[in-house]
C-alpha cells in the first residue's frame, strides 16, 4: 500500500504574489496575464493574505462607477485569513477541509514561508494521476 500523499505532491510551487500595498488594478493584470484565479498577497516577505478572482468580481461590482473604485488596494478586498497549511499535511486532510469550509484553495508554507498554492485544479490534476495509475486499462 502506499503512503497518502501531502499537499506537496499536489500543489503548485512558488505562486505569484502581490504585495498588499498595490493597487488592485495591478493585481487583476498579473490575474488576467497568468491566467490564476488566486494571488497570495504578502507585505514584504510575511504572507499576509489571499486574492481570488471572486473578490475581485465583488469589489468591482460594488464599486462600479464610484471614483473610489480606481483607489482601491488589494489590502482592501483580499482575504486577511486565509487557508494554510503546513507543507508536510496529507492530502487527504486538506481536502476534507476545503470541501467541509467550501474553501477554493490552500496556500502551503514552510517555515513559515509560502512555498506553494493548493487549489481546486490541482487537486482535479492529482484525481485525474490517481485514477490513471489503479485503471491502466483507461
Amino acid at each position: 500500500m502506499r503512503p497518502m500523499p501531502t499537499v506537496v505532491d499536489a500543489m503548485t510551487p512558488f505562486p505569484y504574489t502581490i504585495e498588499s500595498s498595490e493597487p488592485l488594478k495591478s493585481a487583476i493584470t498579473i490575474m488576467y496575464a497568468k491566467s490564476i484565479r488566486h494571488l497570495p498577497v504578502v507585505q514584504g516577505n510575511v504572507l499576509v493574505g489571499l486574492l481570488s478572482d471572486r473578490d475581485v468580481k465583488l469589489a468591482m461590482a460594488v464599486s462600479a462607477g464610484k471614483a473610489e473604485q480606481d483607489n482601491l488596494k488589494v489590502d482592501d478586498v483580499c482575504i486577511h485569513d486565509p487557508y494554510v497549511v503546513p507543507h508536510t499535511e496529507k492530502l487527504n486532510v486538506v481536502l476534507d477541509c476545503m470541501v467541509e469550509d467550501h474553501i477554493g484553495s490552500a496556500l502551503v508554507v514552510k517555515g513559515g514561508k509560502l512555498v506553494g498554492i493548493f487549489t481546486v485544479t490541482d487537486a482535479c490534476r492529482k484525481l485525474s494521476e490517481l485514477l490513471r495509475l489503479s485503471h491502466p486499462d483507461a
